[in-house]
C-alpha cells in the first residue's frame, strides 16, 4: 500500500533530475515566499553544486546510490521542507539583475546610447506575454505602441475572397493558434474573411485585415514605419495588396516599407508607381555584393540581413553601397544591440518592447 500511495511522485523524480527543472522549482514563489522544493539525481557536477548552494545538498543522490525506498525517502522529507535558501546561499533577483546588467555594459558599452525607440520595430505588430507570437492582431499592435515601438511589422496575405489579412502564412501552425482545424499537410487554404474575423489567436486575441490596419493607425502620431512582408505573393496578389494600401494607407501617415523576398517581386513592383520604399530580403542565394548591386540598380532602399549572417563587415558593405541595413529576425538582447550599435538603422524585437530594453540599459529595476 505505501508503495502504490507515493508511485505518482516517485514516476516524477526522473523530470526533476535535470538542472533547469531546479533551479525554476527554487525561483518560485509559494504564498510563504519560499520556493517550491525539487530533489534530483547527480548526472552532472553541477547538480552536486547547486544542492550545496541552496543548503540542501542531500535532496540531490549520486547514480550509484540510488535506489527507490531512498528516493521515496528523500522526496517526502523534501515535501515538508520548502526550499528557503538564505541571502548568503543564493543571489536575490536584483543581484542577479544587477550581474546581467554589467555583462551587458561591459560586452556592448554602447548600449545607454542608442536610439532603441527609432530602431526597433515590433515583429508581426508584437509579442503578447513574452509568449504569443505572430499573431499580427489588435492586441499586439496596441501593446507594443504603448511599449515604446515607434516602427511596426505586419504579415500580410490574401483571404479566400482575395482580401488582404494579416496572417502570417496559410500554415498548419496557424489554423491551430487561431483554434481551427488544419487539413493534412503544413500548407493549408486561405479561410473565408468572415471565418478569420470571428476566430481569436489562443482564444484572446483578434485577427486584423489590412483595411482594419490603416483604419486603427489614422491619426496616431506614434508610429514612424510600417513594414509589410507579403511573403512571395505573386503578381496578381501583389497588385491586390499594393492597391488595398494605395486605397487606405495614406490616413496612417507613417513611412510603408514593403519586404519582398525575391528578386522578380522587386523587378515586377518598379513596374507600377507606387510611392513605397522597398526592402529586399537577403536569404544568402547570392553573396552580399550581388544582392547590394541588385538593391543599387533597382532602387531598393533597405535589406535586411539575418542576425547569424549580419557582421561589421556586413555593415561596412551596405555603407559603401549606400544601401540601409536591417536585421529583423534578432531574437536575443545581445544581437539586438550588436546590429543598432553597428549601424542597422532597423532591428526587429520579437520578444521584448522598447520600454523594458531601456529600463534595462538605464539600470531601473525591473518588476
Amino acid at each position: 500500500m505505501f508503495w502504490k500511495k507515493w508511485e505518482p511522485w516517485l514516476g516524477s523524480i526522473r523530470k526533476f533530475s535535470r538542472l533547469h527543472s531546479a533551479i525554476a522549482f527554487a525561483s518560485l514563489m509559494s504564498p510563504h515566499r519560499t520556493g517550491i522544493p525539487s530533489v534530483g539525481i547527480i548526472w552532472n557536477k553541477k547538480l552536486r553544486f547547486w544542492g550545496e548552494k541552496i543548503g540542501y545538498p542531500e535532496r540531490f543522490m549520486e547514480p550509484d546510490e540510488m535506489d527507490g525506498a531512498k528516493a521515496a525517502e528523500i522526496l517526502i522529507a523534501a515535501l515538508g521542507k520548502p526550499c528557503k535558501p538564505t541571502r548568503e546561499q543564493m543571489l536575490p533577483s536584483l543581484q542577479a539583475y544587477k550581474c546581467f546588467k554589467k555583462y551587458i555594459k561591459l560586452c556592448h558599452p554602447e548600449s545607454e546610447s542608442l536610439p532603441l525607440h527609432k530602431q526597433l520595430c515590433a515583429m508581426s505588430l508584437g509579442c503578447i506575454e513574452t509568449r504569443y507570437k505572430g499573431t499580427n492582431s489588435v492586441q499586439a499592435l496596441e501593446l507594443s505602441l504603448n511599449g515604446g515601438f515607434r516602427n511596426v511589422h505586419a504579415d500580410v496575405r490574401l483571404s479566400k475572397e482575395k482580401t488582404p489579412v494579416l496572417v502570417r502564412r496559410w500554415h498548419a501552425a496557424t489554423y491551430r493558434a487561431l483554434g481551427l482545424e488544419a487539413g493534412e499537410g503544413d500548407f493549408q487554404k486561405p479561410l473565408p474573411l468572415k471565418k478569420l474575423m470571428k476566430a481569436r489567436y489562443y482564444n484572446r486575441f483578434k485577427p486584423l485585415s489590412l483595411e482594419a490596419f490603416f483604419e486603427k493607425l489614422k491619426g496616431d502620431k506614434r508610429v514612424d514605419g510600417i513594414i509589410l512582408s507579403p511573403g512571395c505573393p505573386g503578381n496578381d496578389s501583389f497588385k491586390l495588396i499594393l492597391s488595398e494600401c494605395n486605397a487606405h494607407y495614406l490616413g496612417a501617415g507613417a513611412r510603408l516599407i514593403f519586404l519582398l523576398e525575391r528578386q522578380e517581386d522587386v523587378m515586377f513592383y518598379r513596374t507600377m508607381q507606387y510611392p513605397y520604399s522597398l526592402m529586399y530580403h537577403y536569404l544568402e542565394k547570392e553573396t552580399p555584393e550581388e544582392a547590394l548591386r541588385f538593391c543599387k540598380e533597382n532602387g531598393v532602399e533597405y535589406i535586411c540581413f539575418k542576425a547569424h549572417f549580419y557582421t561589421a563587415q556586413v555593415q561596412k558593405q551596405c555603407d559603401e553601397s549606400g544601401i540601409k541595413a536591417a536585421v529583423l529576425d534578432a531574437e536575443r538582447i545581445g544581437e539586438q544591440i550588436y546590429a543598432l550599435q553597428n549601424g542597422a538603422v532597423l532591428v526587429g524585437s520579437n520578444c521584448y518592447d522598447v520600454n523594458y530594453l531601456e529600463r534595462l540599459m538605464n539600470n531601473e529595476k525591473i518588476n
